[in-house]
């Protein structure tokens, strides 16, 4: 009898540790994003200055130039028509809206250029929401997201790479940015396979052509926190 109570108990110790790792692994993600948001917090606005190439199939392009304006709360605009067609969200990625946006669960951790950084798997609260999962890479030497892993939708694969820099001020903020979009075959495995099981309501939408290929943005010249006018962000401003 003892040794089967023994057992029993063991038992009963064992489930109660497994029910406590979920809620503990999620907390434990979420408050990596927020350490992530905390390099923000200081931060009111900037101006950046950005050089983007494109080297996408079928679609060359002169080397592009523009000036970013940001303010809080995440008020974005860029000074160069051509640039419309880059995706905004990937240009600057605010952590705060990943946080509101999206439940965070740490999924481990990897290595990334020798450096060990943690994986984090994020789901969209809301069903609308344009990517519905993806994996997000936190170095925590500064607490910067150094890689974005998302499939969009079946057979499109989309990586951000990030370097960051400290800036005056002890911001540390992007200097590189490499977004690389692949296309899998149907009879091939493709990667993130758990990612791409979830379909956006949008994507109709998101699609269009289908191209392979990388846009590559470089960040420089940061003037923060200057004071910018919220006339720069206006409707009547963007329209110019």
């Amino acid at each position: 009898m003892k040794i089967r109570s023994r057992q029993t108990i063991l038992v009963l110790f064992g489930a109660l540790l497994c029910v406590g790792t979920a809620p503990a692994q999620e907390l434990r993600g979420l408050e990596i994003l927020q350490k992530v948001e905390q390099n923000f917090t200081a931060i009111n606005d900037f101006i950046v200055d950005l050089e983007v190439d494109v080297n996408m199939d079928r679609l060359r392009m002169p080397r592009m130039k523009a000036t970013m304006y940001f303010k809080q709360a995440d008020k974005l605009h860029f000074d160069a028509p051509e640039f419309a067609m880059i995706p905004r969200d990937g240009v600057f990625l605010n952590p705060r809206l990943l946080r509101e946006r999206y439940d965070v669960v740490l999924a481990g951790e990897e290595s990334i250029a020798s450096v060990r950084v943690h994986k984090l798997q994020l789901a969209a609260k809301e069903v609308s929401a344009r990517v519905r999962q993806m994996y997000v890479f936190v170095d925590p030497s500064n607490w910067t997201i150094v890689k974005m892993e998302m499939a969009p939708f079946p057979g499109r694969v989309v990586m951000f790479d990030f370097v960051h820099e400290r800036q005056k001020g002890d911001f540390w903020m992007p200097t590189r940015l490499v977004a690389s979009f692949s296309t899998a075959e149907p009879d091939t495995t493709a990667p993130l396979p758990e990612l791409a099981q979830e379909v956006s309501p949008r994507y109709n939408e998101m699609r269009g052509p289908l191209r392979s290929g990388s846009i590559t943005i470089v960040y420089s010249r940061y003037r923060i926190n200057v004071g910018l006018s919220d006339d720069i962000f206006s409707t009547k401003n963007k329209e110019k």
